[in-house]
């Protein structure tokens, strides 16, 4: 089930970051949970990261219920190993 998790949150990650202008890996609990990440997202950017992920949302919501929230705080993209 964890290899099965990684490959999901790999597929995840490389559909995403390439909109975004930074990330921070959050940690997140339980089984269910796959993947929680803060995302930056330039404002010029927005409408199409939004349209990204009600594409990815269809194609993937047979196995998986993704969940945008934002705007995050800007302390969720300091600090930490997953900032890039």
């Amino acid at each position: 089930m964890e290899d099965k998790r990684e490959l999901e949150v790999e597929a995840l990650l490389d559909s995403i970051l390439p909109l975004t202008a930074g990330y921070s890996l959050r940690s997140g609990a339980g089984i269910e949970h796959v993947l929680d990440v803060a995302l930056l997202v330039d404002d010029d950017r927005r409408t199409e990261f939004e349209e990204h992920l009600e594409g990815l949302a269809e194609a993937v919501h047979e196995r998986l219920r993704l969940r945008l929230v934002g705007p995050v705080a800007p302390y969720d993209f300091v600090g930490g190993d997953g900032w890039a």
